[in-house]
């Protein structure tokens, strides 16, 4: 049996007016559904705000997360889209330089969307795998 649906209470006058929304443009290569679309924007925001505490950061997560939405939506068709919007929550929510990077706009939306998982991981994974790397190469020279 399922549950009646929640009552929500939908603002009129000027409370209505005073309200700001972002917008979604579509894009032309996006099959995502809008209301999607704002989940996603919703959950980077979330991750993008994490453990940081300086306020005029973590201000900017709603704009940031919009671009960084855009900019996958804008690479990606549905399947793709599912996939690295998830890989990317996983990094931003791991890897507090990450966010902090991307909060600052030291790497862009672009940029972030276009990057490996591996290129995305916290330093010491990075460091680990670099040097596990190493040690298999020096063991085939030896060998």
């Amino acid at each position: 049996r399922m549950a009646p649906p929640e009552r929500v209470e939908v603002p009129t006058g000027s409370e209505a007016e005073s309200m700001t929304i972002p917008h979604l443009s579509p894009s032309p290569s996006s099959t995502v559904a809008p209301e999607a679309r704002q989940r996603i924007v919703d959950k980077i925001a979330d991750a993008l705000r994490r453990r940081i505490t300086d306020p005029a950061i973590v201000a900017h997560a709603p704009a940031v997360a919009s671009e960084v939405e855009a900019a996958l939506a804008a690479l990606s068709d549905s399947k793709e889209y599912a996939a690295k919007a998830r890989s990317l929550l996983f990094n931003l929510l791991k890897n507090d330089e990450l966010r902090k990077t991307v909060l600052l706009r030291q790497l862009s939306a672009e940029q972030l969307v276009k990057a490996d998982s591996r290129d995305l991981a916290v330093s010491q994974l990075k460091a680990q795998r670099a040097a596990s790397k190493e040690a298999y190469f020096a063991l085939r020279q030896v060998s």
